[in-house]
């Protein structure tokens, strides 16, 4: 017999803004609303069935952009999946469903897909831990033509306690992004490297190296490869 299911509701906001400078992206200013229902269910003390929705509006600032594109829309992601937990340091999630965006303007057709994602967490051993995951989602464009980016990404991070104040981590990322109505497809590649100091619970100190490239499949738009260095400092209170 399952446990009792537990159920949960989140709202969440996001406001997009872009500076100006040299180039108008004032039509790229826009707001997210976001509200996501969960449910899950216990079927056995390691495997747990869940449902969710991810409802979502987006807003621009603009009713038409600079191209004359109305961009508003509204849509939702459902899936239903299965959390196993084979251990007490593993834990995989499998998911899929349907995925839908419709946008105000009659020229951009709506976007809907199946959709599906997988997510692994390990630790092998107390000092690393180990994450996995490929997802899908649907991000903003002002591309001309284009009502959207439908984005599948793969990412790993790994992180190991060099000492018990020091953290390192290395991270990769593969994605591609299809324009949708454009024909245009990018790929995104990244790999990153940091050393995080945990000099007390209220002030970390970070030093990290990125490298980021990206190729497309249109004439005109620009690659490029970028290699990026930080050092940063993060206090918390």
């Amino acid at each position: 017999m399952s446990a009792p299911a537990s159920r949960r509701a989140n709202w969440t906001t996001k406001t997009s803004r872009r500076a100006g400078g040299t180039l108008n992206n004032d039509d790229r200013d826009h707001w997210v609303g976001e509200l996501e229902f969960v449910e899950r269910t216990r079927l056995t003390p390691r495997f747990e069935r869940f449902a969710r929705s991810r409802i979502n509006a987006r807003l621009y600032d603009t009713a038409v952009d600079d191209q004359g594109y109305a961009r508003d829309s509204y849509g939702h992601a459902t899936v239903a999946g299965l959390t196993w937990r084979p251990t007490g340091l593993t834990t995989l999630e499998g998911y899929s469903g349907l995925r839908q965006q419709v946008y105000a303007d009659p020229r951009f057709d709506a976007l809907f897909v199946p959709t599906a994602g997988l997510r692994i967490v390990t630790s092998p051993s107390q000092l690393t831990s180990l994450r996995l995951a490929l997802d899908q989602s649907v991000r903003e464009t002002t591309t001309p033509a284009a009502s959207g980016r439908l984005v599948t990404a793969l990412t790993a991070q790994l992180d190991h306690e060099l000492q018990r104040d020091l953290l390192a981590r290395l991270q990769l990322r593969y994605a591609v992004d299809d324009y949708r109505g454009s024909g245009r497809r990018d790929e995104d590649v990244a790999a990153g490297v940091s050393l995080t100091y945990f000099a007390s619970r209220h002030l970390h100190a970070r030093l990290s190296l990125r490298h980021a490239r990206l190729e497309s499949n249109r004439a005109g738009v620009r690659s490029f490869r970028r290699n990026q260095f930080e050092f940063s400092l993060e206090v918390r209170y």
